[in-house]
């Protein structure tokens, strides 16, 4: 499982001892931000342990459920087919949780407007990573577009993904670019104006490329 997910147990790692050295730094009744409303000011606290140590649990997780899903996916043979994949994804994912605990160690040190935007830029990195690897994922019940109609036929399954991958980079660049340009009270508009019609017409497509393999057979 270690050499599997080399690269994010690495993540981890360094997300791990970031937060235990930050931690050392504060007393255990300081406060930490660790969320920002929509124009950018903080508006929720925790505890040290729980701002700083966070973020790895959470990673450990993922990377644990992740590894755990040869035994879970009814279709084992498509998942290990889709390893690389899988990987790219998984250290997307751990990647962007080891930004939130960039942005919340540089909250704790005075700097919570960098939280947002931070966070946002690193969301559209993800998409777009997730969007590079998005052909190579083979029919599965946990990770890709899993909507009724990709999951019933892999015709499908791999049009929408094609589809999918190239709309996923697109939407990571936009992201990724206005976190640098649009205030931070849109950044939220950003990301629902995003993802939310993307997300739409692959679900769309999905059902229409569904219908015309129907219609042909």
């Amino acid at each position: 499982m270690f050499k599997k997910f080399k690269w994010a147990w690495g993540l981890l790692l360094l997300t791990l001892i970031t937060g235990v050295m930050t931690l050392l730094q504060f007393g255990a009744d300081a406060q930490i931000p660790t969320h920002w409303n929509a124009m950018g000011e903080v508006d929720g606290w925790s505890s040290p342990t729980f701002a700083f140590l966070l973020m790895p649990g959470v990673q450990f997780l993922m990377i644990l459920i992740f590894a755990l899903l040869p035994k879970l996916e009814p279709r084992q043979e498509n998942i290990s087919k889709s390893s690389k994949a899988i990987q790219a994804i998984v250290v997307g994912t751990v990647g962007l949780m080891a930004v939130v605990q960039a942005a919340i160690i540089a909250g704790a040190y005075g700097h919570e407007p960098m939280g947002p935007k931070t966070i946002i830029a690193g969301v559209g990195i993800m998409l777009s990573v997730i969007g590079n690897y998005m052909t190579k994922l083979r029919s599965n019940f946990f990770i890709g577009i899993r909507t009724p109609w990709t999951l019933s036929s892999d015709t499908v399954w791999k049009k929408t993904h094609r589809l999918g991958a190239r709309l996923f980079v697109i939407a990571g660049a936009i992201i990724f670019a206005g976190s640098f340009f649009v205030e931070t009270a849109y950044l939220s508009g950003l990301l629902l104006a995003v993802i939310l019609p993307t997300t739409a017409y692959i679900v769309y497509y999905s059902w229409r490329i569904w219908q015309e393999e129907q219609a042909e057979t």
